[in-house]
């Protein structure tokens, strides 16, 4: 029955502020005595006779975070099954081998977890986050997801309107479509591959092609599990049980690399207020972490992208001080972006403006980059710094963060590399340094993708004069 008592602002004040007084001195004494936080232990690495490679750190946590990552992304696509890792991430959690789609469903919700798969262009990732009182079952049907799926026809058919659905939110999303654009004007072979299906092949990929895909690419060398939260050897005794998993290590895709005389695509949205225009140049890859750390320092050398509005701190950014510079009339957006991948990357800047202003603030942005070869300041330089260290240092602080960096780091770099061995890396850079490095990207021609209303939208070509 409901109380019909009134809600009085008083009653509910008071009550709100017994709950969260003070506790005692004696409690907190009582408190500081009996609690005592375990250490996180060093992270251990084991690698089976199948050659599926084991990180693990047992810090303690109540939540235990498990990241498979694999060499399975949208670089390995070829032009017979473009789009296929879309689907491989929309449908993963059907029905495998071993499991329904109900079993997985509600044995996860039982136990309290969180199972989801994501992907770029060089991974597919799963991530299960579960009571560390039940991860062993939890983990169960985590590997039944990734490596032993079925891809039934009738189920694939009704995960068709899921398709349709996200396809639809990545065509409506300014952003998501101009980096899209941006890597097929940047690159060459698999990495100018989408993210998303295209919407005539919705339906047109068959269950025998997620099969091959499947059983070619998720193989014991391609692929490491990652764990934070979890005993070392019960997650060995775990994953030594897959038997059947392939040792093969054949197939690495399709090369991407660089386009060297610079590409231009260029999108259409009519309904969008504001044109988006990325400029990128050519970036080391994930594999030279020294110098793939480099352009993280330019990137804070030039700003992040932030949004003009009074009182932000764009005007404290040498790329919006730059397009301040110009006095523009209407707001605007200007940052520098990196993308690291395998063998390679793109360091670039993107920003939004009128679509009859997008031209000057695209100029004065590109001539704050060119400005970085004559030289950084001591003052720069050590800012930079410690914003790059303090970015990274952020993403270590999450637990599931801290498994996913350290399974991307073993496929891209052979082994993984502790937050404090990057900022030695980043400690140890000069000034100098940080030139060769502008100086490099000033000899490439970059690549360019603009999204919006693009009628007074500068070419690549008008834009580098």
């Amino acid at each position: 029955m409901t109380s019909k008592l009134p809600l009085v602002a008083s009653f509910k004040t008071s009550c709100t502020r017994a709950l969260s007084a003070q506790t005692s001195a004696r409690t907190k004494q009582l408190n500081s005595q009996n609690s005592y936080r375990l250490p996180a232990e060093e992270l251990k690495t084991t690698t089976l006779e199948n050659g599926l490679t084991l990180h693990s750190q047992e810090n303690h946590s109540p939540i235990t975070r498990i990241v498979i990552a694999t060499k399975a992304g949208a670089r390995y696509e070829d032009g017979s099954n473009l789009g296929l890792t879309h689907i491989l991430r929309s449908v993963a959690g059907i029905t495998t081998k071993n499991s329904s789609t109900f079993a997985i469903t509600k044995n996860i919700e039982w136990v309290g977890g969180n199972l989801y798969s994501t992907s770029t262009r060089d991974h597919m990732i799963y991530t299960l986050e579960c009571n560390r009182d039940h991860a062993a079952s939890a983990i169960n049907f985590l590997n039944d997801v990734v490596f032993a799926p079925e891809f039934r026809p009738w189920e694939l058919e009704d995960a068709l309107p899921r398709l349709r659905t996200e396809l639809s939110l990545f065509q409506n999303n300014q952003g998501a479509r101009l980096m899209d654009a941006l890597h097929k004007a940047s690159f060459r072979g698999g990495l100018a591959n989408s993210l998303f299906i295209e919407p005539d092949l919705i339906g047109k990929i068959k269950s025998s092609q997620l099969k091959d895909f499947c059983t070619s690419h998720i193989t014991g060398p391609r692929t490491v599990v990652s764990a934070v939260g979890v005993e070392h050897e019960r997650l060995v005794h775990i994953y030594k049980k897959l038997t059947k998993l392939s040792s093969s290590s054949a197939d690495e895709g399709m090369t991407g690399k660089f386009n060297p005389s610079g590409g231009e695509v260029r999108v259409e949205m009519p309904s969008c207020k504001n044109t988006m225009v990325a400029l990128a140049m050519e970036a080391s890859g994930l594999a030279n972490s020294k110098e793939a750390l480099a352009f993280e320092v330019v990137k804070h050398i030039l700003g992040m992208s932030k949004a003009r509005v009074p009182f932000s701190e764009l005007g404290a950014t040498q790329l919006g001080q730059a397009v301040l510079a110009s006095k523009p009339a209407h707001p605007f957006s200007v940052g520098s972006f990196t993308a690291a991948y395998s063998n390679t990357g793109m360091f670039g800047i993107v920003l939004a403006a009128h679509p009859k202003e997008v031209g000057s603030v695209a100029r004065a942005a590109i001539t704050a980059v060119r400005s970085l070869s004559k030289g950084v300041s001591e003052v720069d330089l050590g800012a930079a710094k410690q914003k790059a260290k303090y970015a990274i240092g952020k993403r270590e602080s999450k637990h599931t963060k801290i498994a996913y960096n350290t399974a991307i780091q073993q496929l891209t770099q052979g082994a993984p590399h502790s937050y404090e061995q990057a900022v030695q890396v980043i400690d140890s850079m000069s000034a100098q340094d940080i030139s060769a490095v502008a100086q490099k990207m000033s000899r490439v021609k970059p690549s360019m993708a603009a999204v919006g209303k693009l009628y007074h939208t500068p070419h690549l070509d008008e834009l580098l004069q």
